[in-house]
């Protein structure tokens, strides 16, 4: 069974690019990969992201975002790895 990797993520070791494309593409939300600029800024925008990594590859994502008062969240997680 293969496990993944839980990380708090500080600025400068957020997800790229191609790897926030790719997970967003996998889990079907691909409105948001149409403008990858807009995907990066907004997760750069959160108050606190967090992913989970197997072998180095990234296989979900969990973001909060918020204004300080009321947080909501958004948790991403391959499909492939929602039921280990």
């Amino acid at each position: 069974m293969s496990f993944a990797t839980i990380t708090a993520c500080a600025d400068d070791n957020l997800p790229g690019t191609s790897e926030m494309v790719e997970l967003y593409d996998a889990v079907g939300w691909s409105a948001y990969t149409q403008d990858p600029e807009s995907l990066m800024a907004g997760l750069r925008g959160s108050l606190r992201v967090v992913t989970a990594r197997a072998e180095g590859r990234l296989v979900g994502l969990a973001r909060i975002v918020g204004d300080g008062a009321t947080i909501p969240g958004r948790t991403f997680v391959r499909f492939s790895w929602r039921t280990r």
